[in-house]
């Protein structure tokens, strides 16, 4: 899953380098005013980035261990790119860089991260408490259900004769 998630963000960055100088660009700028796009453009590839650095079912480890953490790593290739962009775009005739653009990609970028702060351990936690019983298959009218073979049937009792359960 993080190589396709790694491949997806190569292309997503790329595409921002190939696109800096095309017509649809420019026919775009005239719906954003104010340069808005580069926050969902940024909070994408940040999303995407962290997506590739690593898998949903060991997040909590990089607390514990020395590995580099992916909310640390994702922002800063994120500006990094979009530092790079806006450099790139001074040299194509009719763009020029601007510092509120590398403001507004921060901006996509801190959203994310606080985003993905707050439910990405919630997403994970559910995947690593999940119980795994390949010994006990549940119940296919209850799957809510599982079977419980420790707890057996009431005993009957001599005082009484057998009913069915109501």
């Amino acid at each position: 899953m993080k190589f396709i998630f790694s491949i997806i963000s190569i292309g997503y960055i790329s595409s921002i380098f190939i696109f800096a100088d095309s017509k649809l660009v420019h026919q775009i700028s005239g719906f954003n005013p104010y340069s808005l796009l580069h926050i969902p453009l940024y909070g994408v590839l940040t999303l995407l980035l962290i997506l590739s650095f690593h898998p949903l079912h060991n997040f909590q480890s990089y607390n514990q261990t020395n590995q580099r953490n992916p909310l640390i790593l994702s922002p800063f290739i994120a500006i990094v790119v979009s530092i790079f962009d806006e450099l790139y775009q001074s040299l194509i005739p009719g763009r020029d860089a601007s510092l509120l653009d590398i403001l507004l990609n921060i901006v996509g970028v801190g959203i994310v991260i606080i985003l993905a702060k707050r439910f990405l351990p919630l997403m994970t936690k559910k995947i690593i408490d999940r119980p795994y019983r390949p010994d006990k298959p549940e119940r296919p009218d209850r799957p809510d259900k599982p079977d419980r073979p420790d707890k057996p049937d009431k005993p009957d009792r001599p005082d009484r004769p057998n009913r069915p359960n109501r």
